[in-house]
Order: C-alpha cells, then sequence, then structure tokens
C-alpha cells in the first residue's frame, strides 16, 4: 500500500475507532447468500466501520444502538425490501445510498468469520465472561437442605415445622430474563428460623446424633471431647460447605460449641449446627478456594468442581459418589468428569433440569384459562388439559434428549410422544393413549404439540402469537414492544361477512402504508404456517366461521398455511407448512445459535455480553455437530461442562 494511503487510512480508522466500542458481537448472524470473498479485505475493513457509523446516524433512533440492534444479521436484500415496504423508514429511504445500504449490511452481519461459513459469535482474544455469586435459588435451598439433612436421616425434612418454613420461603424474582437473587430481610428470617429449627430437631433426638456423619455416635456422651468436637464440624461442615473447611473456619465454628454462656451439649449442638445453615458458604456458591489461572481468574478446585456441575445437572449438592471424586482427585480428569455427567444426567435432578430449561425458554407450560365455546369443544373436556398438555411435552423431551441423544434437528421433526390423557388424545385423533405413541404424519415436530398451539383462548388462532414465539424465543429476534395504540382484538367481521383469521390479520397488519406492517410482516409469516391447527391444537383445513357470540355461523373456509419469510436466511423462503417450517428451523444457524445462547443463559443466570462469545462458540460447535450429523443435547449439556473454561472463575 502506498504511504501516503496508508496515513488515510490510519486516520479514518482512528477517527472511527470509538464506535468499536459500541460494537456488541452477542446477536450478530452470517447466512449464506451474502459474501464479501471478491471483496479487497481492506475495503471491508472500512466499509464495515463506515456502515456502523451509517447505522448509528440512521437506523438507532429506532432498534437501538449498534450492540442491542433488533436487525443484527439483515442482509442486503432484506434491508432494500424494509426501506420499499415499510412506511416508518420513508425519510430514511432517501437519505442513504445503495452503497451505503451495503455498507450498513457489511456491518451488521461483520461476525470476522471466513465467507461461506457457519455462524460463530464474535470471540476477542479468548475473552472470558464474569463468573456470579449465586445465591442458591428456593428449588436449590430446598433440594440442599433435603439431601444435607438426608446424610444424618431422611425423617428430619418431614418434621411439620420445618416443612411450613419451607413452604413460606420467599419467592425468587425474576427480572426480565435474569433471577434476582440478592438475600433481603425476609430471607434471613426464614433461613434463621429454618436452621434453627433443623438443629433443633436434630439436637433433640439421639438417634438423629448417634447417625452423625463422623463422629460415630461421640455427640451422645456426657462429656463431648475435644476430638468429638472437631470431627463434629470437619465432616458437617464438609457436607455444609460442599467442602472441606479451612483452619481459620474449624476454629471458628469449634469455638461456637465451646461457647461458655451455653451450658449443655443440646445447646452447643443446636447453635454451631444453625451457624453453619446459616453461613454464606452454605446459602451461596462460592468459587473461591481454587488457584491463579491468570489476571483475576481461578481455576475451581475439585470441590467446587463438583458442586458447579451438581447444581447445573441436578439442582442440588454433590451425592456421595461425587464427593468421593474431589475427594480423591480424579474428577479434574476428563474421563472420570465424563463418567460423572453421564451417572448425574441419568438422575431425577436432571430431568427436571431439562424440563426446567425447555419451561424457561419456551414456556410451554402457561397458558390463558381455556376460555372456547361449547360449541368450538364439540365435547372434548377442558378439566386438566393444561397439565396433560405439559406432562406430553416434559415426558417427550425427556425421553427424546436423556434417553435417545436428539439433537434439536430431531426434535423438530420427530412424531414421538407421550399421551396419556383421553381430552389430548381426542385432539390428537388417536385412541386409547398409554403413554409413548407415534402421532400421525401431520403431527410432525415439537411445535405442533397441543403446548404450543394453545397460547390465545378462544375460539380464533392467534397467527401473531405463534410467529412471535417463533421470531422471539426461537430465533432470538427482538420486535420491541407494540405501539400504546395497537388493537387488542381483531376488528368485528360484519353480519354476514366471513373472513378466515389469516385474512383478518393480514389486512389489519399488513396492509401496504400502514405502521403495523414493520413489526407483523415479520412475525405473521412465521405463525400462518400453523394455521393448520385451530386454538385447541386441532388438525384442519377448514376454518369454522364463529360469531361474536361463540355460536357457529354454518360457514367454514379453507385455510391457508402457505408463507414467505425473510427470517431464517438472507433471501425470502418458501414455506408450505408447519412441517416445513419447523425442517427449515432445525438445522438453521440462527435458531442453533439462539438455543446455545438461552443455554447459556440458563446455567449463567444471567444475560449473555460480549466477554461470554468464546463460551457460547465451544458449546455452539457441539450443536452443529458434523456436515453428516447434528450434534446431541446431551452432548451439548455435556461438552458445557467438559470445556476447560467451565473450571474458571473471574472475580
Amino acid at each position: 500500500m502506498h504511504k501516503s494511503a496508508a496515513i488515510k487510512k490510519l486516520i479514518m480508522i482512528l477517527a472511527l475507532a470509538p464506535l468499536a466500542l459500541i460494537y456488541n458481537n452477542c446477536m450478530p448472524f452470517r447466512f449464506q447468500g451474502f459474501s464479501v470473498a471478491q471483496m479487497d479485505l481492506e475495503s471491508t475493513e472500512l466499509s464495515s466501520l463506515q456502515g456502523k457509523t451509517l447505522y448509528t446516524q440512521h437506523c438507532s433512533s429506532c432498534h437501538g444502538g449498534f450492540e442491542q440492534s433488533t436487525i443484527r444479521g439483515k442482509s442486503l436484500n432484506q434491508i432494500q425490501w424494509a426501506l420499499n415496504n415499510v412506511s416508518a423508514m420513508g425519510n430514511v429511504r432517501f437519505a442513504i445510498s445503495d452503497s451505503d445500504s451495503e455498507a450498513i449490511a457489511l456491518a451488521l452481519n461483520d461476525n470476522g468469520a471466513p465467507p461461506g461459513s457457519r455462524y460463530q459469535y464474535a470471540c476477542v482474544n479468548d475473552s472470558f465472561g464474569k463468573t456470579e455469586m449465586q445465591r442458591l435459588s428456593g428449588r436449590e435451598y430446598k433440594n440442599t437442605l433435603r439431601d444435607l439433612l438426608a446424610r444424618i436421616d431422611g425423617g428430619i425434612i418431614s418434621d411439620s415445622t420445618i416443612q411450613s418454613l419451607l413452604t413460606s420461603l420467599p419467592m425468587d424474582v425474576q427480572n426480565g430474563k435474569e433471577m434476582t437473587l440478592l438475600i433481603q430481610r425476609p430471607h434471613v428470617e426464614s433461613y434463621f428460623r429454618i436452621a434453627y429449627r433443623a438443629a433443633t430437631v436434630i439436637a433433640s433426638n439421639s438417634n438423629y446424633l448417634q447417625q452423625m456423619p463422623g463422629t460415630n455416635g461421640c455427640l451422645n456422651a456426657a462429656n463431648i471431647t475435644s476430638s468429638c468436637v472437631n470431627q463434629f464440624v470437619r465432616d458437617f461442615g464438609l457436607l455444609a460447605f460442599r467442602r472441606p473447611l479451612s483452619s481459620s473456619e474449624m476454629t471458628r465454628y469449634q469455638g461456637h460449641f465451646n461457647d461458655s454462656t451455653l451450658s449443655s451439649n443440646r445447646d452447643k449442638i443446636v447453635q454451631t449446627l444453625a451457624s453453619l445453615m446459616m453461613a454464606p458458604d452454605f446459602n451461596y456458591r462460592i468459587p473461591d478456594q481454587g488457584t491463579s489461572a491468570g489476571s483475576n481468574l481461578l481455576r475451581m478446585t475439585d470441590y467446587e468442581l463438583a458442586s458447579k456441575m451438581s447444581y447445573l445437572l441436578t439442582g442440588t449438592m454433590p451425592d456421595a459418589a461425587l464427593f468421593a471424586r474431589a475427594a480423591d482427585g480424579t474428577l479434574g480428569t476428563n474421563a472420570v468428569l465424563d463418567s460423572e455427567i453421564q451417572r448425574l444426567l441419568g438422575t431425577t435432578g436432571a430431568r427436571d433440569m431439562v424440563l426446567r430449561f425447555f419451561r424457561e425458554w419456551m414456556h410451554y407450560d402457561r397458558f390463558d384459562s381455556f376460555g372456547y365455546t361449547a360449541e368450538f369443544l364439540n365435547g372434548i373436556s377442558t378439566t386438566n388439559l393444561a397439565a396433560n398438555m405439559t406432562r406430553e411435552v416434559d415426558e417427550m423431551l425427556n425421553h427424546l434428549i436423556l434417553n435417545q441423544d436428539a439433537s434439536f434437528q430431531d426434535l423438530m421433526t420427530t412424531r414421538q410422544s407421550f399421551v396419556y390423557a383421553g381430552n389430548l388424545s381426542q385432539i390428537y385423533g388417536i385412541a386409547n393413549p398409554n403413554g409413548g405413541v407415534t402421532l400421525p404424519a401431520d403431527r410432525q415436530g415439537l411445535f405442533s404439540r397441543a403446548a404450543f398451539l394453545t397460547k390465545r383462548s378462544g375460539n380464533l388462532t392467534s397467527p401473531i402469537k405463534r410467529g412471535l414465539f417463533i421470531l422471539e424465543d426461537v430465533l432470538c429476534q427482538g420486535v420491541g414492544a407494540p405501539p400504546p395504540d395497537a388493537p387488542g382484538n381483531l376488528t368485528p367481521l360484519p353480519p354476514g361477512q366471513y373472513l378466515t383469521t389469516r385474512a383478518r390479520v393480514e389486512h389489519m397488519t399488513q396492509t401496504p402504508g400502514t405502521s403495523c406492517l414493520a413489526c407483523h410482516g415479520r412475525m405473521n409469516p412465521l405463525g400462518f404456517p400453523f394455521e393448520g391447527f385451530d386454538s385447541l391444537g386441532r388438525v384442519r383445513a377448514l376454518e369454522p366461521i364463529f360469531n361474536q357470540n361463540g355460536t357457529y355461523s354454518g360457514t367454514s373456509l379453507p385455510v391457508t398455511t402457505a408463507t414467505e419469510t425473510n427470517e431464517l436466511l438472507a433471501n425470502p423462503v418458501q414455506i408450505e407448512d408447519a412441517i416445513g417450517l419447523q425442517e427449515h428451523l432445525g438445522n438453521n444457524d440462527r435458531a442453533l445459535a439462539c438455543m446455545t445462547k438461552k443455554w447459556f443463559e440458563y446455567t449463567q443466570r444471567r444475560l449473555a455480553a460480549n466477554d461470554d462469545n468464546c463460551q457460547m462458540n465451544d458449546i455452539l460447535s457441539t450443536v452443529y455437530g458434523t456436515p453428516d450429523q447434528q450434534g446431541s443435547l446431551k452432548d451439548m449439556i455435556k461438552q458445557t461442562i467438559l470445556a476447560p473454561k467451565f473450571r474458571l472463575w473471574r472475580f
């Protein structure tokens, strides 16, 4: 490069450098059909920077700052379509040139990956995200207390007072997509009452004292020796803290037992037990005992690794076998770690983990009240219907993921399911439900299950809600909140006029020139393929038209499921029906990256940030698998734990 040209390039890069601070690569996507392979590398770098500048000038007021942009991954075709068809972009349409549009598209798709490669999050310098010091969630606390007390005797947790106190434990608060797990005064009071009651129950029962780990019954002696106290504090402390106590901690809790103000052995035992169960190291997960692994990084001990993987996979403290692997120092080897992961994935806790992840991600366990008319139901009972629908998906996911090593693509194409209840079998058109079934061919794919199709209670379907679910939850593409004046229901039809729900939705939200088109032009096409199912989840070719009073009009109209969407690839994709849409989703980079991000956020209990991209790429590579076989979701879970970064704590 000529010297003067190099100087000019340097000046331009320095002038635009502050924009790099805005550059968040959490959500960019690269798609087939948008290639910069023929572009000169220097021009590409500059155009990308220019595109960020143009985006900030013309797009950020509506779509957010570059790092939070709702249109990351949009191709040039998609941008030009929006410029020509979305009325809200009328002012922008005449303010930018075709080359400006190309630069914006380049910036929105630039993640530094080679042209034509599968999407990867932009990983800079092998960065590593922060590790939260996490309080046990309400579920984890209850599980941990149960399992801790069971190491003495399984009957302790059944004490009626303990059960009552656990029932009144303050609920965790969901704040957006993050769990608010600060300890506040109500938690402190509850933890104290529970710890004190559990300690009192143990100290008042000679059988429980006889079974106290490591003590050989010495706590029942009239004169409890210092050696007995040492064994008591050491072994119960190991279980409560999920790691060996330090020498200073041993001294502290021995001091609680030897408190001169306490006159009876019972009171000394109560105070020591309650103090251990009230300690931060019992109520929090604090991996701060490891060795240095670099600036602000610690490599976890085997005990901390055991605790982290156990809470992720089973929602509770390590069991005896996992404690043993931590104690003998073998857990840090990949072979032992892999074996322990596989063992824990066979537990009841792991089944609960799978369901919690998918419920938090896809919220298939949440329903409106079933407000259908009797004529619409046509004899189908709604009694326990929500529970029956949820159980079906629960058992299907556990079976496919934990028993059959299913991939995401398998979930999008499966006909396997579990149906027990008569009302759900009526919806599916199958007889004699008894658990495992192969559903009819038109019921292919996870999203054809009734739990996903009943999100709007009433005789009419909601292609808007169905499409919004695919766009936001499956593709991780936000559209923002609707305007305050957006109607909540379809405009009633005049007497004697009959239109399908799809036609009414298109008329209200997709008419050129309306302000609704920008968002609904993205949502609706992803919901229309599901019009082959009514709002109860029954397959239909005709939509019965109901009057405003809920009675059948006597008219049924053919439903149309074919659509075209710009949300899957750079170029428009033709979709015939729900089966076709799910088949596209099954191996779509955006959907797979979205699942990876949702899983990572589930494991961290916080939103993903730029520094997490390298870790998410490790998981995403496992999800992609090989050209011949997509990775299984069980492998996604296993590789999350086997990855070297899982053993690090950034403080």
